[in-house]
């Protein structure tokens, strides 16, 4: 059992929000510490164990059938996931134990294993003296995690490569080593890698490929097989962050000399093929387009890979200028030689016989015809990954579309896509929205087929909130509904509303034919354009990669959007957003029904649930605890409550900057709100405890019943839990 805490606390001036005068603590007086005893297999009203399809690969490798993930033997999979990270994901026994245990309590049926082959044994469990090898002691405990992932259900998949460091026994086997290791770049983690340079430079391919393939080839010293015959590997990512459009690639090519002649030199040959002779290609390009020492016959001609390209192009377009043909050349050359190393990738790792889905990056690049090449990159491989973050003081539910949901921008028409890093930073109040955005939102209305929050590194729920840490209340604290309503589908997915057509001739002449803004600060990405953000509260949205140019449109969302009232309404009628003030939508399916947000002050009338909320931010849901019953005939429903959440003397800036981190334990605003269930048959309301569990002592709800109506108030202060159970089968 961990230890009890007693909480101090000064009394503050407000209780709905920050201090905006000076920097205060989060918490008010009244929040209660979340102290859960970490019980992840005894009963629990919340368990989802009995949930998950044991073992993991019992139907055949995970394939992409056009937009959907199917396993080989045609059942259809949607997976709610995590990430494990570094050297975590080799953990002794016990604690894989723990760990695979708690991920099946919480529905989780994915961990994406990522960035594990950093040298070891802290960062990864790779050897530091050889790239290409694996530390035998950890490689065995990775073995061993694997197997107990998989014997509960849960697939895991590779996002290894995040970078791939050099080690002493490369010097002889890539041609630059002491420009590489010597390199001045400005982010520490990334020093001494293929970064950038891989997306062109074959020997550095040769690396990222030899090791992917020597795991592949190994042994599971618990299962007996090779990784590459083990169905429970969902997914191998070629690499994640990186591709040959970041700027990242220009400053590394910049730091070494001999790779950034390689990428000249390759140009001035695609050149040569294209146009032949120095005089055709200046016919395209202008007589001055070559600087002093470029040209054909010298051999080599400068390839720019950086995100200025794009915008010079657009601003041609819009001024009706016909965009630089170099330019044009030069985007269209990155992104052939991109997807030759993916081709080459993909090959080795078919030829080890893995029969898995494979995903190309998870990165987005730049705006405009960069971005759509590296996105037709990606789709040439498999589905489609990206990642998406929220921070600051903004709540995504006061703007339909932004923030981490805005990732679906990228969804290709004929791929599965999924986003494998989400979260809200430590400093947003609001954090506890952006599970409930990507489950309903994204994985119900917009289909997604697979989310991985980031990131889930510890075998308890953590005493403390950390910056990038899904251990916590306000996120997997809500997977017992969220994985529920995934799992069984609760939220349809919506027709397709807006697709736009994106044919190589639109990218090889610059025109896309319509507009797209990417605002993007690192992994915090916005999108608008020609589709509003608000089309994704609606319906699909995709690109759709086609053979001939077609007129893409705005969508019509005359009968969904209210921009009087404020409200967007899914095609589906399931899900209603309002941004009319703060901002909250409500979810209204047989399943599971809910608020999410600003919606104090009204009641909420949904098909089976009345909601009316006392506390100004909080997300209220009711669902079915059956696998097949809804709300309407199931014996027990969940009721989850949750508010914000902040560590003991947390200290945030009215801009969302952390001035003080705080310490455990993490305190949990209280809620408060009356439901009223609409259904025949008497019912008994309890608290649970943290863990979920119905003690003996569990304290009782008082219940009125009346109109075939049973209404109670849930009070987070006084039953200090944001947890209750709904019985009626007494």
């Amino acid at each position: 059992m961990k230890r009890r805490s007693f909480l101090l606390s000064a009394t503050l001036a407000a209780s709905a929000g920050l201090s905006r005068g000076q920097n205060a603590p989060v918490a008010q007086p009244d929040w209660f510490p979340f102290e859960p005893e970490d019980d992840f297999t005894g009963p629990s009203v919340i368990g989802m164990a009995d949930w998950l399809d044991r073992p993991a690969g019992k139907h055949g490798f995970l394939q992409a059938r056009g937009d959907r993930l199917v396993f080989e033997d045609g059942t259809p999979v949607k997976f709610w996931g995590t990430n494990v990270c570094n050297a975590r994901v080799a953990p002794p026994k016990e604690r894989a134990e723990r760990l695979a245990d708690r991920f099946a309590k919480y529905g989780v049926n994915l961990v994406r294993l990522h960035k594990f082959t950093r040298p070891g044994p802290r960062q990864g469990i790779r050897e530091p003296s050889d790239s290409l090898v694996l530390i035998e002691s950890l490689a065995r405990q990775w073995d061993y995690f694997c197997a107990t992932l998989a014997a509960r259900g849960i697939y895991t998949g590779w996002s290894h490569i995040y970078p791939h460091r050099l080690s002493p026994a490369d010097r002889e086997r890539v041609v630059a080593y002491d420009e590489i290791m010597n390199a001045n770049l400005p982010w520490p983690n990334l020093q001494h890698s293929t970064l950038g340079l891989v997306n062109f430079a074959p020997d550095l391919q040769k690396l990222n490929i030899g090791l992917t393939v020597n795991m592949l080839n190994r042994v599971n010293t618990v299962t007996g097989r090779r990784y590459a015959d083990d169905p429970s590997l969902a997914f191998i990512e070629l690499q994640n962050e990186d591709d040959i459009f970041w700027n990242h690639t220009q400053r590394q090519m910049d730091e070494c000399p001999t790779y950034k002649r390689m990428l000249h030199e390759q140009f001035a040959a695609w050149l040569k093929k294209k146009y032949g002779t120095e005089e055709k290609l200046l016919a395209a390009w202008g007589r001055d387009a070559l600087e002093a020492g470029e040209g054909l016959e010298r051999g080599a001609v400068a390839a720019y890979a950086n995100t200025s390209m794009s915008p010079q192009v657009e601003q041609a377009v819009r001024e009706g200028r016909k965009p630089p043909q170099r330019l044009l050349d030069n985007c269209l050359f990155l992104h052939e030689k991109q997807n030759e190393f993916y081709s080459r990738f993909v090959e080795a790792i078919r030829e080890t016989g893995y029969k898995g889905v494979i995903i190309g990056s998870c990165w987005q690049a730049g705006i405009g015809v960069s971005h759509y090449y590296n996105l037709l990159s990606d789709s040439l491989v498999g589905p489609i990954d990206r990642h998406n973050y929220s921070g600051g003081m903004r709540a995504m539910v006061s703007a339909p579309g932004s923030g981490i949901l805005g990732a679906g921008m990228q969804q290709v028409a004929t791929r599965p896509f999924g986003i494998s890093e989400w979260k809200s930073t430590l400093g947003n109040p609001w954090q506890a929205e952006a599970p409930a955005i990507v489950a309903a939102y994204g994985m119900g209305l917009q289909g997604w087929d697979y989310s991985c929050e980031f990131a889930s590194d510890f075998d308890t729920m953590r005493e403390a909130l950390v910056e990038f840490g899904v251990d916590s209340p306000g996120d997997m604290g809500q997977f017992p509904v969220l994985a529920r309503m995934v799992h069984r589908g609760d939220v349809r997915e919506g027709k397709t509303i807006s697709t736009r057509s994106v044919a190589m001739e639109n990218l090889i002449t610059g025109k896309l034919g319509f507009r797209d803004t990417i605002r993007q600060r690192g992994d915090v990405k916005e999108f608008s354009g020609t589709v509003p953000p608000v089309a994704l509260a609606v319906g699909r949205v995709v690109v759709d990669f086609v053979k001939r140019p077609t007129p893409t449109v705005a969508p019509d969302l005359t009968r969904f959007v209210s921009e009087e009232r404020k409200t967007a309404r899914s095609e589906t009628g399931q899900l209603i957003w309002d941004f009319s003030g703060r901002g909250f939508f409500t979810i209204n399916t047989p399943g599971t029904q809910a608020v999410v947000g600003f919606a104090s002050g009204r009641t909420h009338v949904l098909s089976d649930v009345w909601i009316e909320v006392e506390t100004p931010f909080a997300l209220v849901y009711v669902s079915s605890l059956d696998k097949k019953r809804p709300i309407a005939t199931a014996d027990s429903l969940l009721v989850l409550a949750i508010a914000r959440t902040a560590n003991t003397g947390m200290v945030v800036t009215p801009e969302g900057k952390v001035a003080q981190r705080g310490h455990a334990p993490v305190l949990i605003e209280p809620v408060r709100a009356s439901i009223s269930i609409l259904r025949k048959g008497k019912c008994q309301v309890f608290a649970l405890d943290h863990d979920g569990r119905r003690r003996p002592d569990a304290a009782e709800l008082k219940v009125s019943h009346s109109d075939g109506r049973s209404r109670f108030q849930i009070d987070g202060g006084k039953y200090r839990t944001l947890y209750y159970v709904v019985d009626f089968k007494a």
